[in-house]
C-alpha cells in the first residue's frame, strides 16, 4: 500500500470511529431513559429499607398490631418472610466470590 492509501484508510477509520462513538452515546442515553422508572423503583425500595432500619420500633408496633388483629395472617406472612430471608442468605453464599 502506498502512503496516500494508508492515509486515506486512516481517515476512513477515524471517521467510522467517530460515528460509532456518537451512536453508542445515543444508545446509552436511550437506555438510561428507558431504565429510569426501574431505577426510581429501586431507589424507592432502598429508601424504604433505610427508613425501616431507622425506625425499628414502628415496625415492631405494626407487626404486634397485625399479630393481635390477624394472628393467622401474621403467622403466614412471618413464615413467608422467614423463607425469603433464608433464601436470600443462601443466595448470598452462592454469589460470594471464591478466592
Amino acid at each position: 500500500m502506498t502512503h496516500s492509501s494508508l492515509d486515506a484508510r486512516r481517515r476512513e477509520l477515524l471517521l467510522r470511529s467517530a460515528e460509532l462513538r456518537v451512536h453508542v452515546t445515543w444508545q446509552a442515553a436511550e437506555l438510561a431513559r428507558a431504565a429510569a422508572p426501574v431505577f426510581a423503583v429501586a431507589d424507592g425500595a432502598l429508601a424504604g429499607g433505610r427508613w425501616l432500619q431507622r425506625h425499628p420500633l414502628a415496625v415492631a408496633a405494626l407487626l404486634a398490631l397485625v399479630a393481635v388483629k390477624r394472628p393467622r395472617a401474621a403467622l403466614r406472612w412471618g413464615l413467608r418472610a422467614l423463607g425469603a430471608w433464608r433464601w436470600l442468605r443462601l443466595l448470598r453464599v452462592w454469589l460470594r466470590p471464591t478466592a
